[in-house]
């Protein structure tokens, strides 16, 4: 099978879709397409090296859209692979997902294990729903999984609409700030400047890194604009590495300003994900091992396999938590509890929906905090520039009143 790259359109409604197939020719791919009312426009064979390589990506949305409609038929009682089928047919105005879903159908009416038909898209379906989704195979619990993923995306989806209104007013000031300073250097200041130079006024210190800054940006701006996207490319780079996802990780949750917010968050992701795997009859140490997998935070599965190994030995879950000393004592003491009680699950669910809670509030708490302090900055940017041009002003009225 050869991966292609194709842009076709709908023959309804003449929208254009792209994405990838895996098919045996070219040939194929255009039947595949005909099939779901789709006309082939373009399409190349993918070279799987390509670093500059982007598979589009699942949305959030769609996922949940998903396990909501599939949720829905296993109810009515009927099998998971023709709820794919049903599934398939009523994306619509999702294509892709259309394809994507008829093809898992068909790998598994040959017989094809679920996590092997959902590897075929590597990046497609996110690690966290492929995983999920291939416990069905093992355990046999769909309904239990799939409104196990209901939930986890309803709050994925709140708290990413969140973030990103929280976000708004700090990078729309700062944008805001940048036109400013800007407008600053290349128009007002070179103004000044000439005034100045005509009246041959004492500048003060000020007043003269100001001018020589403008006089510097004016002069090279591509240049520093050429730089600054290099350092900006350099980052992006550099944060994939392993290394230093690691740093990152680690300074999150041991020394950032803001490490209540991410420890609560760590500590959500580790408990909704356990909680799905010890419902799913699945052991302790291998659904510790199955989650810390999972995880995002690097430096938290480093941690975390130093746990499990405690566990393994004999240790109870609470003391090998607690043994590496990040999550809160709310956690730790429940967990404990929870273990003599024969109810960890339960209480798991129960701090599912605190953590929830607190990392909604705590991101308010951020945006609060935020605002003002970007609004600060600003001012004194502005201030500082509108001193240092009216400073030598002072110098020139009290020169006429002489």
């Amino acid at each position: 099978m050869t991966k292609y790259h194709f842009k076709a359109r709908n023959l309804s409604n003449k929208k254009i879709y792209t994405g990838y197939l895996n098919t045996s020719s070219n040939e194929d791919l255009k039947n595949i397409l005909l099939s779901h009312n789709l006309h082939l426009i373009t399409s190349y064979k993918v070279i799987e090296n390509n670093i500059f390589l982007y598979e589009y990506k699942l949305t959030n949305q769609d996922i949940l859209t998903l396990c909501e409609r599939l949720y829905m038929m296993i109810k009515s009682g009927i099998s998971l692979k023709e709820a794919i089928d049903k599934a398939s047919a009523s994306f619509i105005s999702n294509k892709i997902l259309s394809i994507r879903l008829e093809e898992i159908s068909k790998e598994l009416e040959k017989g094809t294990s679920i996590k092997k038909a959902l590897d075929k898209y590597k990046n497609y379906f996110p690690k966290y729903f492929k995983t999920m989704f291939s416990l069905i195979e093992s355990t046999g619990l769909v309904s239990l999984i799939l409104k196990d993923l209901i939930k986890y995306y309803k709050s994925k989806i709140k708290f990413d609409k969140k973030l990103k209104s929280s976000l708004f007013y700090p990078i729309t000031l700062f944008s805001f700030a940048v036109i400013i300073f800007i407008f600053l250097m290349f128009e007002i200041i070179p103004s000044f400047e000439n005034i100045f130079n005509s009246m041959n006024v004492n500048i003060p210190l000020i007043t003269k890194i100001i001018l020589n800054a403008s006089l510097y940006i004016r002069s090279n701006y591509l240049n520093i604009l050429a730089i600054v996207c290099s350092i900006i490319l350099f980052v992006i780079i550099l944060s994939k590495t392993k290394k230093c996802k690691y740093n990152i990780s680690k300074f999150k949750i041991k020394h950032s300003l803001f490490k209540s917010f991410f420890i609560t968050n760590v500590t959500l992701e580790f408990t909704r994900i356990l909680k799905t795997m010890i419902d799913s009859g699945i052991d302790i140490k291998s659904s510790l091992n199955k989650t810390i997998n999972l995880l995002s935070n690097e430096y938290l599965k480093d941690e975390l396999y130093i746990s499990l190994k405690e566990v393994e030995r004999g240790c109870a879950l609470d003391q090998a938590l607690d043994s590496i000393g990040i999550f809160p004592k709310l956690f730790i003491s429940t967990i404990s509890i929870s273990q003599e009680s024969h109810s960890i699950s339960y209480s798991l669910n129960t701090l599912i929906d605190v953590y929830d809670d607190e990392r909604l509030n705590l991101l308010d708490k951020f945006t609060q905090l935020v605002e003002p302090i970007s609004m600060i900055f600003i001012s004194l940017i502005v201030i500082v520039v509108i001193v240092s041009i009216y400073l030598p002003l002072f110098s020139i009225f009290d020169g006429l009143i002489i």
